[in-house]
């Protein structure tokens, strides 16, 4: 396990009607896509605000500590097995990197043709080509550069360009 990028979401289907949240476990031999669920993220928020109260926090430190459980729960997934992780979702799967024809990051704000648009996206975009599939990630735009580091680690990505 080289790392985690947490609260992605998978595009998916006509008008993103498949699409779904999830995290990027970044190993050194494949991908996981492991589906964020609103059971998954309900028990984060409990547990966030349940130790918030037991340290004595006022609301406002409550709710900020709420807010970063999302983030912070994808981190278990570096303490689990493969197996384990696939096992957790039907929605769950691997992207071998072997089969992996290219991976490119873009910032989509960067994509945009108005000022307008450009102050208000956050998000980047990760496409990965494979031999017989294509898959698109959106996730927060501070994580680019976390992002482009796990995928070189990974031997996805030499530097910020996409292997080709």
């Amino acid at each position: 396990m080289l790392g985690v990028i947490p609260l992605a979401t998978l595009r998916r289907g006509m008008l993103g009607l498949g699409s779904f949240s999830c995290t990027l476990v970044i190993t050194s031999e494949r991908v996981l896509v492991a589906e964020l669920t609103s059971a998954m993220r309900t028990e984060a928020a409990r547990q966030a605000a349940e130790q918030a109260r037991a340290q004595g926090k006022g609301w406002m430190a409550g709710a900020a500590a709420v807010w970063q459980s999302h983030a912070g729960y994808a981190q278990r997934y570096l303490q689990q097995t493969i197996a384990h992780i696939l096992q957790e979702s039907a929605r769950n799967f691997a992207i071998p990197h072997a089969v992996v024809r290219s991976v490119r990051l873009e910032n989509a704000s960067l994509l945009r043709s108005t000022e307008d648009d450009r102050a208000t996206n956050t998000q980047c975009r990760m496409n990965v080509r494979t031999s017989d599939d294509h898959y698109t990630f959106e996730f927060a735009s501070a994580q680019l550069k976390a992002a482009e580091l796990l995928l070189a680690q990974a031997g996805l990505m030499a530097g910020r360009g996409p292997l080709s």
